[in-house]
């Protein structure tokens, strides 16, 4: 991967603004991942969507490795999501949901079929999960209040920890 995908990848990830130009003008805005102007990678409120902002170039390819691998034969794309350990399938380039960032991790999701409002709700409980497996750290507490849409993570949070604590089955011994 070259080290110009790497940096907007990474500026995309963080939500910051970056550019650079070279081998096809490349920029974010914090939101959009850009490609000669033409978007081809987006945050959106139940993760990540990609297309191939209206041309399948070897550039275009180059920019998508960190989300997915994407491939031609016999002028057919496919689209891979290799951390998902499913086949690829054939892609017509259009908006494609891949996955989301966790805090820590892009997380790829093969769920083609939920609504953008499961896959919010299944992204919250994944990293609540992690949350309650890992540990404490801020960058998972921060993601999981902006996947339950939130810019207050400390409410939801603790509202869910203290539901969970009067939820448990087990009674506390005097």
């Amino acid at each position: 991967m070259r080290k110009i995908t790497q940096d907007a990848f990474r500026a995309f990830r963080d939500r910051r603004t970056w550019q650079r130009t070279g081998n096809g003008w490349t920029h974010t805005d914090g939101t959009t991942l850009y490609l000669h102007g033409n978007a081809i990678a987006e945050h959106r409120v139940d993760g990540v969507y990609i297309c191939d902002g209206g041309y399948l170039s070897r550039t275009t390819k180059e920019r998508l490795k960190p989300f997915a691998t994407v491939t031609e034969k016999a002028w057919q794309a496919y689209l891979y999501l290799w951390k998902t350990g499913n086949p690829a399938r054939k892609w017509d380039g259009k908006w494609t949901y891949i996955g989301y960032f966790d805090g820590l991790d892009f997380v790829q999701v093969d769920e083609q079929d939920l609504t953008p409002e499961e896959r919010q709700q299944a992204v919250a409980d994944r990293i609540r999960n992690r949350l309650e497996t890992e540990g404490y750290s801020e960058e998972l507490h921060k993601a999981y209040a902006k996947a339950l849409g939130d810019k207050s993570p400390t409410r939801h949070f603790w509202r869910d920890v203290a539901d969970s604590w009067h939820n448990s089955p087990e009674e506390v011994q005097p």
